[in-house]
C-alpha cells in the first residue's frame, strides 16, 4: 500500500517538473520573441520608418492604441538617447539637412535677391538658372520672407534659398533651415514658405482617412488637370488618424468629421483665400469654405507659443506618444498678412521644438500636422522628361515616393501655380 503511494507520489512529481519545465520554456520562448519583436520595432522605427509603419498599425490591432503608443514612444526615446550619446562622443555630425538640391539654389541675406531655381511648374523640367531673369520684369513685388535670425549652429541656418519657380518664373517658395533645440544637435526644422499671392492650396481627403461614418466619393487622390507641368508646384502630407484624435476635416463641401471648437483649423475657402486660427473665435462657419482641416489647438497663436505645447494631454494632441518624444514632426502656418504659407518639417522634434521652429520663421497662427516618418513629407512637383518626379524637401526622406501624387489613404494638401503676373 505504501509502496503504491509512493510510486504515485513519485509520478505526480514528475508530472509536477515537466509541467514546470513546458511553462519555463513557453516563457523563454515568448520573452524571445517579445525581444526579437522590440529590436525589430527599434529597428524598423529608427531605420525601416515604412515597415514600422506596418508594424505599428499590426501592434495596434492586437495590444490596442494606448499601450502600442507607449512602447513606440519609448523605442523613439531609446534611439533618441542613442543620438545623444553620439554627439556626446563626439561621432555624430550635422549633415545638411537639405540635401545636394541645396547647391542648385541662391541663398539670400538681407540684401540679396534670387536669380536661380529649379523648379516644378515651367513646363517639361522646370526653368533652370540659364532661363531665369535676373531681376523681376514685372511691377509685382517680389515675394520674400523676411530674414531670420539662426537658433543653433548649422551653417546657412536661417539663410533662405529660392526653392519652387513657377511658369512664369516667378520664385514662388523658399526655403530654410533652422535648430530649435539647443539640447539635441542632432535636430532640425526645414521651413517651406510658399507665396499664397500667386499659388492655390488644395486640400485632398485620403481614400480611407480621416476615417468617416458619412460615405461619399473620396478617391484620394489629385484631380488630373491639376497634376500637369505648370500647374503643379508641390504638396505635403496632413493630419492624424481620426481614432488618434477625431479631428475635423471636410474638402470640396464633404465633411469627414465635424469641426470641434477652440481647435486650430486651417481655412481654404472658395475663392482661393486661406485662413488659420481657433475655431468658433478666429473661424467662424461659413458657406464659403471649400476645406478646412484641424489637427488639435494652436501650436502657434496670434504671434506667441503655446505653453501647453508640453502638455502629455491627448484630448489636445491626439492618443499618439507624448509630446516630448522626438520624432520627424510637421507643421502648417500663415504668416499675420495671410500672405504667406510656412510648412515645417524635421527629424528628431518635439512638440515644443517645432513651436519654436514654426515662431522663429514667421508663423503668425500654426498648428501641428501629422508626425513620423513615414507619414511626414513635402515634395517639389518636378517634371522630367514630361513624368513627374516628386523631390523631397528634407533630405533622408524617400525618394521616388509618389504617395502624394497618386491615390492616397491619408489626407494631405497640394498646391497650384496662380494667376500670370500682370505688368
Amino acid at each position: 500500500m505504501v509502496g503504491t503511494e509512493g510510486r504515485a507520489n513519485r509520478k505526480r512529481s514528475r508530472w509536477k517538473r515537466l509541467r514546470q519545465r513546458r511553462w519555463l520554456f513557453r516563457g523563454l520562448v515568448a520573452a524571445a520573441i517579445i525581444v526579437v519583436l522590440l529590436v525589430i520595432l527599434f529597428g524598423s522605427v529608427t531605420a525601416w520608418p515604412d515597415l514600422g509603419a506596418k508594424g505599428t498599425a499590426a501592434m495596434r490591432v492586437v495590444l490596442g492604441d494606448s499601450i502600442t503608443a507607449k512602447i513606440e514612444g519609448a523605442m523613439l526615446s531609446i534611439a533618441d538617447w542613442f543620438h545623444r550619446v553620439e554627439y556626446a562622443v563626439g561621432i555624430g555630425h550635422n549633415r545638411d539637412p537639405l540635401g545636394a538640391s541645396s547647391s542648385e539654389t541662391t541663398t539670400l541675406d538681407a540684401t540679396t535677391t534670387a536669380t536661380t531655381e529649379v523648379s516644378a511648374g515651367g513646363g517639361e523640367t522646370g526653368p533652370t538658372s540659364s532661363t531665369l531673369p535676373t531681376s523681376t520684369t514685372t511691377t509685382e513685388p517680389q515675394f520674400r520672407p523676411a530674414s531670420l535670425t539662426p537658433m543653433g549652429t548649422l551653417e546657412n541656418e536661417g539663410l533662405w534659398q529660392s526653392y519652387i519657380a513657377d511658369k512664369y518664373q516667378r520664385v514662388v517658395a523658399y526655403r530654410t533651415v533652422l535648430q530649435p533645440d539647443k539640447t539635441r544637435g542632432y535636430s532640425h526644422a526645414v521651413v517651406v514658405a510658399i507665396d499664397l499671392r500667386h499659388t492655390y492650396l488644395h486640400f485632398v481627403l485620403g481614400y480611407e482617412e480621416p476615417v468617416s461614418d458619412h460615405k461619399f466619393d473620396r478617391p484620394g487622390v489629385i484631380p488630373k488637370e491639376d497634376l500637369q507641368p505648370g500647374i503643379i508646384l508641390g504638396a505635403f502630407n496632413g493630419g492624424f488618424q481620426a481614432k488618434h484624435g477625431q479631428f475635423g476635416a471636410m474638402a470640396d463641401g464633404q465633411i469627414a468629421l465635424p469641426a470641434r471648437d477652440k481647435l486650430g483649423t486651417i481655412v481654404i475657402y472658395k475663392d482661393g483665400r486661406v485662413d488659420l486660427g481657433a475655431w468658433g473665435t478666429d473661424i467662424q462657419a461659413s458657406p464659403d469654405m471649400q476645406a478646412w482641416r484641424q489637427n488639435g489647438p494652436l501650436m502657434v497663436s496670434h504671434g506667441n507659443i503655446n505653453p501647453h505645447t508640453a502638455d502629455n494631454d491627448p484630448q489636445s494632441w491626439g492618443y499618439v506618444f507624448g509630446p516630448g518624444v522626438a520624432t520627424f514632426r510637421s507643421g502648417v502656418g500663415l504668416s499675420e498678412d495671410r500672405q504667406t504659407l510656412f510648412f515645417v518639417i524635421g527629424p528628431s522634434l518635439t512638440t515644443g521644438a517645432l513651436a519654436e521652429a514654426m515662431h522663429q520663421a514667421g508663423v503668425w497662427d500654426g498648428i501641428q500636422l501629422d508626425i513620423n516618418r513615414p507619414w511626414t513629407r513635402f515634395d517639389k512637383a518636378v517634371f522630367k522628361n514630361n513624368k513627374l518626379a516628386p523631390e523631397p524637401a528634407v533630405d533622408g526622406i524617400a525618394v521616388g515616393d509618389y504617395r502624394l501624387f497618386r491615390p492616397y489613404k491619408r489626407d494631405f494638401f497640394y498646391i497650384t501655380v496662380g494667376a500670370a503676373p500682370f505688368s
